[in-house]
């Protein structure tokens, strides 16, 4: 099952619950008798969990093992200056910083078999990435780092039981202009490769 399909789902799910139990609250009459045995809260309740399960899903996405989960670019534009690009296939993201090196961190989020079984797919989400220099002196110096941070709902982070969750730093991978990386799964990490000329002189340099 996609993964967006299936946070839409959800989201009309809770709806679609939230409904019910308001219509049900509207026409009831007999106030003593819901206050005893207030069901339509706890359904809208229940409601309101689902919706807001299906948002924070949104900003996650599906990872396999064949293909790349979001590719990063680089493009120089003044001495040490460099645009970091990195485009989940959704969402693009830029960075404009100084330095030597780049280092994101991701969560990756791991179901158990039940929540497999029923479409729940091995996810992960950008949650920052920074601009740094490899010249101690010059960071000490200037005390500065170019980095962007996920701005979290305020349903906060996708969460249900029986999810492992997992934040992985990547190495320190070097800017160079032209440079394209993927991040893809090996042995069950999310770690940046070189994929086109630029960026393999740049690792091996």
């Amino acid at each position: 099952m996609e993964l967006a399909f299936l946070s839409y789902i959800l989201m009309i799910c809770g709806g679609l619950i939230l409904l019910t139990s308001l219509v049900v609250f509207v026409k009831m009459t007999n106030w003593i008798v819901w206050l005893k045995g207030n069901v339509p809260v706890l359904v809208g309740c229940l409601g309101i969990w689902f919706a807001m399960i299906g948002w924070s899903l949104t900003s996650y996405l599906p990872v396999s093992g064949i293909h790349s989960v979001m590719t990063a670019s680089v493009v120089k534009l003044s001495g040490q200056e460099f645009k970091l690009v990195i485009d989940d296939g959704v969402s693009t993201y830029e960075l404009v910083g100084s330095g030597d090196h780049f280092q994101t961190r991701t969560e990756l989020v791991q179901p158990n078999a039940l929540w497999h079984l029923l479409g729940l797919p091995m996810m992960t989400v950008l949650d920052s990435m920074v601009i740094e220099t490899n010249r101690f002196e010059q960071s000490v110096l200037q005390d500065q780092k170019d980095r962007w941070e996920r701005e979290l709902p305020f349903t906060g982070r996708f969460d249900l039981p029986g999810l492992e969750r997992q934040d992985i730093l990547s190495r320190q991978i070097p800017l160079r202009d032209g440079a394209l990386y993927s991040l893809v799964l090996q042995h069950n990490r999310l770690q940046w490769v070189a994929t086109n000329k630029a960026a393999k002189e740049a690792v091996l340099f």
